[in-house]
């Protein structure tokens, strides 16, 4: 059983935090603004996105976070 890690991003239209899973931000799938409703997501097909570098990104912050009293 993996336990999910959360993480915040600010959004880009308003600037509120937004909180939400690092499985969820790496994953591509959609997510919004809880403010102002703006849709994000990060887009795999970007030939800046490196799928297998994010994963090992996603990992390294998961163990981070872990080890946090």
């Amino acid at each position: 059983m993996s336990a999910e890690k959360n993480t915040s991003i600010p959004c880009p239209t308003c600037g509120t935090q937004i909180e939400i899973s690092l499985d969820l931000l790496l994953s591509g799938k959609p997510f919004s603004c809880n403010n102002c409703n703006t849709s994000l997501s990060i887009d795999s097909n970007s030939p800046k996105f490196d799928n297998d570098e994010m994963k090992k990104v996603s990992e390294n912050i998961k163990n981070i976070i872990g080890k946090q009293p």
